[in-house]
């Protein structure tokens, strides 16, 4: 008979080596952005909102992208970027052409400072206007050239085309910085903003430009592209220069 053997000896399980321990994940910092969001776009309009943004990262780029586009409004840490769309420049070439033409014809001296960045890191608050007046300030401003920016006075008149949708209270940061006057321009319809105190209050007509058409604005814009941007101009001239000649022209601030 054959003779029987042992079955050969069951080796030991290895045991399956352990991962090395891992260190605990950074704890984010409170200066640190966080991922960008985009807001609703509306009507063509493009934005990016970055939060957790210092004043000086603020600053910072304000020096790489210059005084133009994308306009960024900074708001107690909340930074957001927009950039330009047709139907926001049309409604904002009108204003401006409308203003400098009223200004001219009655001859009430103004400095048009467009989109300059108007900004104070004490208020916590930076943005470009869309458009942007010096009036009863006149005489101050003519210097502006001369000042270093973030020292700017704020202007007399901004103006805000509320086409898009936006991620910050850009009322709050105007009143933080001290315009005493803000134009809006939501529901094709315009709104004037008198500050009291640090809050606007919506007023009737413009303390700014006391007399000026804000209805016969309205219909050049609303008119368009009807009634090209070369004839609305023109004939708003021609009643400016009506307008002039058949009252007390206002005096110079």
């Amino acid at each position: 008979m054959p003779v029987a053997t042992a079955p050969p000896a069951r080796q030991p399980k290895q045991a399956a080596p352990t991962a090395p321990p891992q260190p605990p994940a950074p704890s984010r910092t409170p200066d640190a952005p966080t991922a960008p969001t985009a807001p609703p776009a509306t009507g063509g309009a493009r934005g990016v909102v970055l939060h957790n943004i210092s004043w000086s990262l603020y600053e910072s780029l304000l020096e790489a992208v210059g005084n133009g586009w994308p306009h960024m409004v900074y708001d107690d840490g909340t930074l957001e970027f927009k950039m330009p769309y047709a139907p926001h420049e049309i409604t904002s070439w009108f204003v401006d052409h409308f203003i400098t033409a009223y200004c001219e014809e009655l001859g009430i001296s103004f400095v048009a400072a467009a989109t300059t960045t108007q900004r104070r890191e004490s208020k916590r608050g930076g943005l470009e206007p869309d458009q942007a007046y010096y009036l009863q300030t006149y005489e101050a401003a003519k210097r502006i050239t001369e000042m270093e920016p973030g020292t700017y006075p704020p202007p007399d008149l901004a103006l805000e085309i509320d086409l898009a949708s936006t991620s910050v209270n850009k009322e709050d940061v105007y009143a933080r910085l001290g315009v005493p006057e803000l134009w809006r321009w939501p529901d094709d319809r315009f709104v004037v903003l008198a500050l009291a105190g640090d809050t606007y209050r919506e007023r009737e007509t413009s303390p700014a430009l006391p007399g000026f058409p804000l209805d016969r604005l309205t219909a050049a814009i609303l008119a368009f592209p009807d009634t090209p941007q070369l004839d609305a101009i023109r004939d708003f001239r021609h009643w400016c220069r009506d307008h002039a000649a058949s009252s007390t022209s206002p005096s110079e601030a």
